[in-house]
């Protein structure tokens, strides 16, 4: 298994791989792989979107961070919003998305950030440290599908990072 940043030769195959997948989630909406593409035009980090592939070179996991806007009192800080993180079928349940997430994570504190979003299932998220965001008073401005409000959360990369963001809204570059 090997874990590296994707490159422009990699964009079809990941797009069609992250449909597959999604296919059998837990909780799609459907567009995951349309997400990933606009991603890519907004906010894009190529170091902190990753790919999983197996002995053979196939994609087994995938997932992307990207810049996204934490408005507060008229200033804006740059965060990083996650999303999504697909895991092939037959790979589920074998720590794939926990290295990506933690692989993901690291770069991205190497690269500075100190908060990242997400819209996921709490559950699973929780372990990794993420907590709601309306734990920090911070509400969204994203689209995120109405399935999915529920578990927008918010992991401090660097504690206390959140500190002080209290009616903080989080959105997209425009």
């Amino acid at each position: 298994m090997k874990i590296r940043p994707e490159k422009e030769t990699d964009y079809n195959k990941i797009n069609d791989f992250v449909k597959t997948a999604f296919r059998t989630a837990k909780v799609t909406h459907g567009d995951e792989h349309d997400y990933v593409e606009r991603n890519r035009t907004r906010g894009y980090v190529p170091e902190l979107a990753l790919l999983c592939e197996d002995q053979d070179r196939n994609i087994i996991g995938y997932i992307m961070l990207v810049e996204t806007t934490l408005l507060h009192e008229s200033v804006e800080k740059t965060v990083l919003l996650a999303g999504p993180l697909a895991i092939r079928q037959e790979d589920r349940k074998k720590g794939i998305g926990h290295r990506l997430i933690q692989d993901t994570l690291s770069r991205a504190i190497d690269l500075g950030y100190d908060l990242v979003f997400l819209a996921g299932d709490p559950a699973y998220y929780s372990h990794f440290g993420f907590k709601a965001i309306g734990d920090y008073g911070i509400s969204c401005t994203l689209d995120i599908p109405d399935e999915l409000q529920p578990g927008l959360m918010l992991l401090e990369l660097r504690e206390g990072a959140a500190k002080g963001y209290d009616g903080a809204v989080v959105t997209y570059y425009t």
